[in-house]
């Protein structure tokens, strides 16, 4: 394991979670914050859920994204900012 080049990291990332709007509005929640090492849940409830009963890929692309970015906040200095380039979600038919 490495050390973080920000030493708050945790705090920052947790706080990452609880500040970005849309994050609270879905429910997702920090549950492991170390370097290396990053896991968030979502309660999934029915405003969620597709048409069909399946849990909307928006859902799951957007929880996915969010804690990828904070995986890689310790490899970044304090108040250093990245977002996403690119994302996809194929589907089969």
């Amino acid at each position: 394991m490495f050390e973080p080049r920000n030493p708050a990291f945790a705090e920052a990332a947790r706080a990452i979670f609880g500040q970005a709007g849309f994050i609270t509005d879905l429910g997702i929640e920090p549950v492991v914050v170390e370097p290396g090492l990053v896991e968030s849940r979502v309660t999934i409830h029915p405003r969620h859920m597709q048409h069909d009963g399946v849990i909307h890929a928006g859902v799951q692309m957007t929880i996915a994204d969010h804690t990828a970015a904070v995986l890689l906040m310790p490899a970044a200095p304090p108040a250093f900012f990245f977002g996403t380039a690119a994302v996809a979600s194929p589907r089969l038919r």
